[in-house]
C-alpha cells in the first residue's frame, strides 16, 4: 500500500512537472496490487499530446523518484482540463 507521505512526495514532484499552477489537480486511485493510479489535470497539457504529457510526467518521475518510490505508480491519466478520460473502456 502506497502510504500519505509518498502521496505527497508523488504530487509535488507532478506538481513541479506540470507547472504547479493552482488549477492543477491530482487524484490517486489505490489498486487491489497496492499501487496507485494517477489523474492529473493540468491547463499546461493544452495543445499537448498524449505523448509528451507522458514523457514529462515520467521524466519527472523517473529523475526525482528512488527505485521504489517509481515502483508504486502504476500509471498516470494526463488530462487538460475538460478533457475526460475517467470513464472505463468497454
Amino acid at each position: 500500500m502506497v502510504t500519505e507521505d509518498l502521496k505527497k512526495n508523488i504530487e509535488k514532484v507532478l506538481r513541479e512537472a506540470g507547472g504547479g499552477g493552482p488549477e492543477d489537480t491530482i487524484e490517486f486511485l489505490d489498486t487491489p496490487d497496492g499501487r496507485v493510479e494517477i489523474v492529473f489535470v493540468s491547463p499546461s497539457f493544452v495543445n499537448q499530446d498524449e505523448a509528451e504529457r507522458q514523457r514529462r510526467v515520467w521524466g519527472a518521475i523517473l529523475t526525482n523518484l528512488t527505485d521504489t518510490e517509481q515502483r508504486a505508480v502504476d500509471f498516470v491519466f494526463t488530462d487538460a482540463p475538460g478533457e475526460d478520460n475517467s470513464e472505463p473502456v468497454d
